[in-house]
């Protein structure tokens, strides 16, 4: 049995209890190669998105469970991996939630395509200002003066700010400010 400390980056493993023992099996995927056999990856080997979705299956799964009654808080739900199947780990997850289903899904997003009105209500999404160091100041999306998202054709975005324009400019200037050159973006109001 080997270490915890000789176990490189990147390796997972599903443990699980037998007999009241304690199991450990190293989790490996596999691919076809170009002759249509089967060839074997480790999970370091793999992208990073494929082990974002592997680490992601477990809470996903037990979320989907007719009998759970779980809670959920996943930091950066997107990270590393594309909007289009964030939009669909979280569309099948929403699928199966009825007015028995008993389970909640928290997360943090960088990516506003996910703020797409297909997906998530408005009081469903809120919005994180920060307003000085270390503080945060929490916005309800369902308010009067957010911004709305609307899909174009074919999953197209497009943004509009409705009614606070001039704080979606503060926003975006703000964040420009981190950059070489500082570039300065207008919003018509």
């Amino acid at each position: 049995m080997r270490s915890c400390q000789s176990v490189p980056l990147n390796e997972r493993f599903a443990v699980t209890r037998r007999e009241g023992e304690l199991v450990a099996r190293k989790l490996i995927t596999y691919h076809p190669d170009a002759d249509g056999k089967e060839s074997r990856f480790e999970i370091w080997q793999e992208s990073d998105g494929s082990q974002r979705v592997i680490d992601l299956l477990p809470a996903f799964l037990e979320l989907s469970a007719k009998s759970s009654k779980r809670v959920y808080i996943i930091d950066e739900l997107d990270r590393s991996l594309h909007t289009q199947l964030t939009w669909k780990l979280l569309d099948e997850y929403f699928s199966r939630c009825s007015g028995e289903t008993r389970t909640q899904l928290l997360f943090t997003t960088h990516d506003l395509l996910l703020m797409d009105q297909d997906l998530l209500r408005r009081d469903e999404r809120w919005i994180a200002d920060i307003c000085a160091p270390r503080a945060l100041k929490m916005h309800r999306s369902a308010a009067q003066n957010s911004c709305h998202w609307s899909g174009l054709g074919n999953r197209f975005w497009g943004w509009r700010c409705q009614a606070d324009a001039r704080a979606c400019q503060r926003l975006v200037n703000g964040m420009a400010k981190r950059f070489e050159p500082k570039p300065t973006v207008s919003v018509p109001l």
